[in-house]
């Protein structure tokens, strides 16, 4: 009885030391058969019995995956198994003997037993767990997250963040995996979700929380081949959320960026001639400008000196600029966007340096407006697309199949400068609570900006208008400053200024009245087939020509195409409201009674023989040739020998 005592205990230790999930191998099935038949038959134990079982049991374990914790796997309790799976909580994972490894222990990927090394079996994939990482408690994660950036091998990995909130408060940098003559990076960095992978900047860090390409020289070739989706980034107090120069072949997807007290993702430095990125992807992300506390940040996607980006199907929130290009950007695509909140441009490109344009965009919805930003980000202008260019660069973009809607002077708020301020102003839409008054115009409003450092007062008006000179005060705080002066407001939707020009805008919609429609400096652009309902239209000062031609125009109280200098090409448009100045009247000069030059008629006329101009009735211009009659396609002339045609 002592024997199978003995027999069945070796058999417990065996089942519970090394069992996993039960199989059906033939040393198993061995040893329950010879145990469960000594049971029943009660048999005398003889040595041969045991020593045959015993083998069973040895050979049955050597077939099993020992689980073991670290330490009991470097005190050598695995023996001579090729595969253990080490049980360390967030650590846990199945490691690998390895006899040609020289790889120190580092308790993550590499463990040491003696003199046999393993390595653990990371399928491709790698997790900032299995280097201390914790998405559980509040606890910095940025050394771990370094870790295994460091650890990516040279045929690269996916970096597996799982359900939890990560914290970075330090800047972790992506790790090359292999460098001159080219610089590779090799990374998918995976999360499970927004909402359930959250990788948030640690409060009072100051710095960028992810940076690509650290360390890697200008003008060296790179191609990154960095994956990032499916996860959820907040700055909190951190600079930038992703920042980098020179970035190639980036593809980021079904992320979300939330505030960057300066922007959430930059690519590429302004001061550098350096080009910043190129092949670049972009899906379906969303950006908020929300800084840490209160205000809004700069930009929410900066791109310096940027080519061949693709932005697909981007939505934003907030911040001065949606998107903030700047420098000679060049053949970016921006397609089924809806960009809301910007402060002073949706889109924004500004090059003074020569190159760049042959931007497109596409089939988005960009919806600017001020709301409530106590950073006081507004400047006094609110633009859907602003283009600034310089030496004929910045050209030859593509606007097309939009809806920009862009606020009304009416419904942009007050906005100034003050002196003498007292107490702190809180920037609230509680107009009971947080209201402000004006000493002598007695306007009304509340705060919707306020920059102690500007010297600048945002103010949205319910009632009365403010004026300069007087105090205003905040109820509840008590807050006062004397207003010393009014910030003009403009709104455009499209805004074209500077030497670029050969734009071409087609096919968008334009709303809700901004101040222009479309304000045009640059050349030889051409309009065409659209629907603008702006107090002035098309504004045109271009020195060069502008074709403007098949649009509907809805301008109450304003114009629908104005032009200052230069040539201007009408046709085909409808004006349904609003009036035209210095558009030419589609007329033809007199040259002795013979007229030269192609007649264009809107709407009917029949005209037979020859026609000279004395023999038509004279009138001053088309208002008073429509006053007496003159139907639509008749020809007058005027009393300088111009012959035109009645419209």
């Amino acid at each position: 009885m002592r024997g199978q005592t003995l027999i069945l205990l070796l058999a417990t230790i065996a089942f519970s030391g090394f069992a996993q999930v039960p199989d059906t191998l033939s040393p198993e099935k061995k040893v329950r058969w010879k145990i469960e038949r000594m049971r029943k038959e009660k048999q005398a134990l003889v040595s041969e019995d045991f020593q045959s079982t015993l083998n069973s049991i040895t050979d049955m374990a050597s077939k099993r995956i020992p689980f073991v914790t670290q330490k009991e796997l470097r005190r050598g309790i695995a023996d001579t198994a090729t595969v253990v799976y080490v049980n360390e909580g967030l650590r846990s994972g199945t490691f690998r003997y390895d006899p040609n490894s020289k790889s120190p222990d580092d308790s993550s990927m590499v463990i040491i037993s003696g003199k046999r090394r393993y390595l653990r079996d990371d399928s491709g994939c790698l997790r900032p767990e299995w280097f201390g990482a914790n998405p559980n408690d509040e606890n910095d994660d940025a050394d771990a997250i370094q870790k295994m950036m460091n650890a990516v091998p040279v045929t690269g990995a996916i970096l597996k963040f799982a359900n939890g909130v990560y914290y970075v408060g330090k800047q972790v940098n992506y790790k090359a995996v292999s460098k001159a003559p080219k610089w590779y990076f090799k990374v998918i960095m995976e999360g499970a979700g927004v909402g359930r992978t959250q990788i948030f900047g640690k409060v009072g860090f100051a710095g960028d929380m992810f940076v690509i390409n650290t360390g890697a020289p200008s003008g060296q070739a790179k191609d990154n081949y960095i994956t990032i989706q499916n996860i959820e980034f907040r700055a909190n107090t951190a600079r930038r959320i992703l920042y980098g120069t020179e970035i190639v072949s980036l593809k980021i997807y079904d992320c979300m960026f939330m505030g960057g007290e300066d922007c959430g993702i930059e690519i590429g430095a302004e001061a550098t001639k350096v080009p910043g990125g190129y092949s670049v992807y972009m899906k379906n992300n969303y950006h908020n400008g929300q800084a840490y506390g209160a205000g809004q940040v700069n930009a929410l996607l900066r791109l310096n000196n940027c080519r061949f980006f693709v932005i697909d199907g981007m939505e934003s929130d907030g911040g001065k600029y949606s998107v903030e290009m700047l420098g000679p950007c060049d053949k970016n695509i921006f397609v089924n966007c809806k960009l809301e909140g910007a402060k002073r441009a949706a889109i924004y490109s500004n090059n003074l340096t020569g190159g760049g344009g042959e931007n497109q965009i596409l089939n988005s919805t960009l919806n600017p407006y001020v709301g409530i930003e106590s950073k006081a980000l507004f400047d006094g202008e609110s633009n859907c697309i602003e283009i600034i260019s310089k030496a004929g660069g910045n050209a030859f973009n593509t606007i097309r199949g939009n809806l920009l809607l862009c606020n009304s002077l009416d419904l942009l708020p007050f906005i100034g400068k003050v002196t003498n301020s007292f107490g702190k102003f809180i920037a609230a839409p509680d107009i009971n609570t947080h209201g402000v008054v004006g000493s002598s115009s007695g306007a009304v409003g509340y705060l919707a900006g306020f920059d102690q450092k500007s010297s600048k007062i945002i103010i949205q008006v319910t009632s009365g208008k403010f004026t300069v000179g007087e105090t205003v005060k905040q109820r509840t705080t008590n807050a006062t400053a004397v207003i010393s002066a009014l910030i003009p407001k403009h709104s455009h939707a499209i805004k074209l200024t500077g030497g670029g020009g050969t734009n071409i805008i087609s096919n968008n919609r334009i709303r809700q009245l901004p101040e222009y429609g479309i304000y045009n400096e640059s050349n030889d652009n051409i309009i065409t087939g659209n629907a603008i309902e702006a107090l002035n239209g098309v504004y045109s000062t271009t020195q060069s020509g502008v074709i403007v031609s098949d649009n509907s125009f809805y301008s109450p109280g304003g114009t629908a195409v104005t032009r200052v200098n230069g040539v201007l090409n009408y046709s085909n448009n409808r004006v349904l409201i609003g009036k035209l100045s210095g558009v030419s009247e589609l007329y033809l000069s007199s040259d002795g009674g013979m007229i030269k030059g192609d007649i264009f008629v809107e709407g009917k006329s029949n005209l037979k023989g020859a026609i000279t101009a004395p023999s038509l009735p004279e009138y001053s211009n088309n208002e008073a040739a429509k006053a007496a009659g003159l139907e639509n396609g008749a020809l007058y002339r005027t009393a300088t020998g111009e012959v035109r045609v009645k419209y």
